[in-house]
């Protein structure tokens, strides 16, 4: 379901000059392949910003609320002590996770015993198992990217709440943890090679 996800299923069949068939390829190469996963992690870094900016307008541009003498119901360092907890489960499981499923998808290709010629330039086609490969390479991205972004919109809301600035930090440390999990064409390409030795 993830290679149909990433349109990485569909292969086809060229031929040699000589009118024998080639191996079946998936007719992607590494840019195709590269592409979505850019534009995913363009949408999830536009989307935590446009929040941090509603919120941010909203917390600032209200009137102040009126002084209250009543104790507050809850200390004041919980909430970044939350955001804190939130921010650094995210961080580990973008980590752990993403590992977990790229061994899978290089013991798969390994189980296929294809022999990778090297280097692999970008506009080569990548046969059905180095797209198999890629595909589980940039869901295992994919995975750690949305962690990452509910810890930043969970930092957001709690923002909201205690307007404690602390907060924007742990969204910012998220947002740079997504855009260095973007699955690149040079980071597929290791990726392929990697598994290839």
């Amino acid at each position: 379901m993830i290679h149909s996800v990433w349109g990485l299923n569909e292969p086809t069949r060229g031929h040699t000059r000589n009118g024998g068939e080639m191996k079946k390829g998936s007719g992607h190469s590494l840019s195709d392949v590269a592409r979505p996963g850019t534009i995913i992690t363009f949408a999830l870094v536009q989307g935590i910003v446009i929040i941090a900016a509603i919120f941010a307008y909203m917390v600032f541009s209200g009137e102040p609320a009126p002084p209250n003498d009543a104790p507050e119901p809850i200390p004041s360092y919980v909430m970044p002590a939350i955001g804190l907890l939130a921010s650094a489960g995210a961080c580990a499981g973008a980590i752990v996770l993403p590992g977990l499923f790229r061994r899978n998808s290089e013991a798969e290709f390994k189980s296929s015993g294809e022999q990778v010629v090297l280097p692999i330039r970008a506009d080569q086609p990548l046969s059905d198992a180095q797209a198999k490969l890629a595909a589980g390479n940039q869901a295992a991205a994919l995975v750690g990217q949305a962690l990452l972004e509910g810890a930043a919109v969970i930092n957001l809301v709690l923002f909201l709440l205690d307007e404690h600035w602390i907060h924007f930090g742990f969204a910012a440390i998220s947002v740079i943890g997504i855009l260095l999990l973007a699955p690149t064409a040079g980071k597929v390409k290791q990726a392929i090679e990697d598994a290839a030795s």
